[in-house]
């Protein structure tokens, strides 16, 4: 998996993306989208929530869920809902990350998983 180094230089391109279509950049959505970039935990809404609080006393849930839903459209962020009732949400790069993800069952982490093929299997299923 490929992460982005250089967390500056990201969130200012996809900003003039942004800027290129002629939408606003709020200081929240600049907020949302540079914590996306840098974490690689999927968080849920109320996880980033939680981490941009102190930093963002007057931002609300609201707020976080519009901006999420608007860089899932937008192809800059993956709506990932898995068998709980959360969803996890992951930044997709300027290109798109491809890549699966793998949770743990034990405890429920979810990491990412590059693989390109699959090797092919004489197994059968049973």
């Amino acid at each position: 998996m490929e992460y982005v180094t250089d967390v500056a230089k990201e969130l200012e391109q996809v900003v003039a993306q942004l800027k290129n279509k002629h939408i606003r950049m709020t200081p929240q959505r600049r907020a949302i989208l540079s914590y996306m970039i840098q974490t690689h935990n999927h968080p849920t809404v109320e996880e980033i929530y939680h981490d941009l609080l102190p930093d963002w006393p007057s931002l609300s849930l609201a707020t976080i869920y519009n901006n999420l839903s608007f860089l899932v459209k937008e192809g800059y962020v993956n709506e990932m809902k898995f068998s709980d009732v959360t969803s996890r949400y992951d930044y997709m790069g300027l290109n798109g990350y491809n890549h699966q993800h793998i949770i743990c069952e034990r405890c429920g982490k979810i990491a990412d998983f590059a693989m390109t093929k699959f090797p092919r299997s004489n197994r059968r299923r049973p």
